[in-house]
């Protein structure tokens, strides 16, 4: 597979957009900084020439991209990490000028296999279509000033269009990713005659902000952000998606209510408990039934503060969700009852209370740093993340991939594109952990049954 740049360019805010913005970075917005760039693709089916993507398709992008700066323009912007004395906490700043990197290229793969959720799919390939962030423009002793986002747009000619996205998911949480990418593809469908409602950026509106900022960037301080992508190829790793529809869901859902008529348990964590459960069951390694198996997730808190934060709240507002269990309780026949009883548990002990949700964050990242070298599994992504609806006039996307996911023990979850009510769930990992994985999966759930 050849992949060839054709051009790189820099798009800015249209004219007449705001001349300056600054956000301080929230405690919730801080702790993201030393972690893994977000790196997400969207794969349409849509018979494109190479005239036609140069000559029109590109130029409307360009367009629609600048548009929809003019209303997130920290996306163009940068964030600045001090690194000397006073060491103020670090912000976003955008000012007229600045801009976000959009990578143009083509390639000669074939589209079908990279869209299917077959379990053949070489993980590397997909970061062929992943657009890198710009070196820091400073990085001197006083400061770091770097990019928070960039685009890749890539042409499959006469089959389809790649457009990947890659961001600092300190400038802002999934809410305000999609948020972005949505207005992005909404602006470029109807040719910017869409009314856009624009994110709402006010901070004093956060409880005690002032106060858990300084606390948190006492420990932020100690640690470098992430610049670049933290994944070394080969990966030797395939990817492959699986799908529960809301039918498979909901039996789940019965099946632990039967086996446990406690407190109800949500979609999100019987879907999450039973991915959790078929890992432990299908790990080719030596695991002894003591050792103890973690879960991670995060909750979105808008609504959970008080007073409440917009839903179009721009930046990080999450709960930092983590759960406990052993390898042998969740390979155990009632693995799934109990993974979601934990799940769920540690979600409601999260949401449910503001001071946790305020005061979580560091304590969660800190906690989250201690999981270093254990078995951890990790969720990105919701299934309330509608991703198939970034539609840019090219039908909606005909595959999602989260291509971060290859960096550690994460899967990623989504809207299903073709099941109402269901969910994607994406998986990277080795072949010979695949396919015992997919046996679990699909056996597992027969035997639910």
């Amino acid at each position: 597979m050849a992949i060839t740049i054709i051009d790189q360019v820099n798009v800015a805010p249209p004219p007449g957009a705001a001349a300056e913005q600054t956000l301080p970075l929230q405690h919730f917005d801080m702790i993201w900084l030393p972690y893994n760039l977000m790196q997400n693709l969207f794969f349409y089916s849509f018979p494109c020439s190479e005239s036609n993507f140069s000559d029109t398709i590109i130029p409307n992008l360009k367009k629609s991209l600048s548009l929809t700066l003019k209303h997130f323009p920290p996306f163009a912007g940068k964030i600045i990490f001090p690194l000397t004395p006073p060491n103020t906490p670090p912000l976003s700043h955008y000012i007229a000028g600045d801009a976000i990197s959009l990578t143009i290229a083509v390639s000669d793969a074939d589209l079908i296999p990279l869209t299917g959720n077959n379990l053949s799919r070489d993980s590397d390939q997909f970061h062929h279509f992943v657009p890198e962030l710009p070196p820091p423009e400073t990085h001197s002793p006083e400061q770091i000033r770097f990019a928070v986002a960039a685009v890749q747009v890539t042409l499959f000619p006469n089959q389809g269009i790649c457009v990947g996205f890659t961001n600092h998911q300190a400038i802002g949480d999934g809410s305000s990713t999609v948020g972005f990418l949505q207005t992005w593809a909404s602006i470029n469908k109807s040719n910017g005659r869409r009314e856009i409602l624009s994110p709402f950026y006010e901070r004093n509106i956060v409880p005690n902000s002032d106060k858990l900022i300084e606390s948190c960037w006492e420990i932020i301080r100690t640690y470098k952000p992430t610049l670049s992508s933290s994944i070394s190829l080969p990966t030797y790793k395939t990817r492959a998606t699986f799908i529960l529809t809301e039918a498979e869901i909901q039996h789940l859902k019965n099946l632990v209510k039967n086996k446990n008529p406690g407190p109800n348990v949500s979609s999100f964590a019987v879907i999450c408990a039973y991915v959790w459960t078929c890992l432990a069951q299908s790990t080719v390694d030596d695991v002894a039934d003591d050792t103890p198996e973690y879960f991670t997730c995060t909750a979105d808190c808008r609504r959970r503060l008080n007073p409440p934060l917009p839903d179009n709240y721009f930046g990080n507002c999450l709960g930092l969700v983590q759960a406990e269990s052993t390898h042998g309780r969740l390979k155990g026949k009632e693995g799934i009852v109990f993974g979601a009883e934990v799940i769920n548990e540690a979600i409601q002990k999260t949401v449910n209370n503001e001071r946790a949700i305020l005061e979580g964050s560091i304590v969660g990242f800190l906690e989250r740093r201690k999981l270093s070298g254990k078995r951890v599994f990790g969720v990105t992504g919701s299934p309330r993340f509608d991703l198939y609806g970034a539609d840019f006039g090219w039908g909606k996307p005909k595959k999602f991939e989260a291509v971060h996911i290859d960096c550690g023990g994460s899967v990623s979850l989504c809207k299903s594109r073709e099941f109402k009510g269901g969910v994607e769930i994406g998986l990277s990992m080795k072949k010979v952990e695949m396919d015992a994985f997919e046996a679990i999966f699909n056996q597992g759930f027969k035997d639910a049954m």
